[in-house]
């Protein structure tokens, strides 16, 4: 969303809390910015959502795991949702939640499995598989 990046280069905070938007400083956002925050704000929130899951999910990457191996673990929307919406999780609890997941002996060996080529991503699976049939 371009007009979200613009309006964040413009020094303003969003973040997504239960059932809206986290706007830090909101009394300087102009009229037509709050408007334009109000009539995109279930968008805006899915995309600060998406955000913040990819953003998780990079935290693998400190710990030698890839982050689709991670994202195995959290197969659902609503798993995923369950990590990053409640506003009690916080960065810290979250990478904290991470580095934990990758000491889980399931997914280390999901990922020496992924290194050995013996385990590939649903996405990257679904693809492969669809290959196989039209070549």
């Amino acid at each position: 969303m371009i007009a979200l990046e613009r309006i964040r280069r413009q020094g303003f905070t969003l973040k997504p809390v239960p059932d809206g938007l986290y706007i830090d400083p909101i009394d300087e956002l102009t009229e037509v910015q709050r408007q334009w925050l109000i009539g995109n704000k279930p968008e805006i929130r899915q995309q600060l959502l998406l955000e913040r899951w990819q953003w998780f999910l990079k935290l693998a990457m400190k710990h030698g795991i890839n982050p689709d191996v991670v994202a195995a673990e959290f197969p659902s929307e609503s798993d995923q949702l369950d990590v990053i919406e409640p506003a009690e999780h916080t960065d810290e609890l979250l990478r904290r939640c991470m580095a934990t997941q990758c000491k889980d002996l399931r997914v280390r060996q999901r990922q020496a499995n992924y290194e050995a080529g013996r385990w590939v991503p649903l996405a990257e699976a679904m693809l492969l598989k669809e290959i196989d049939k039209t070549g």
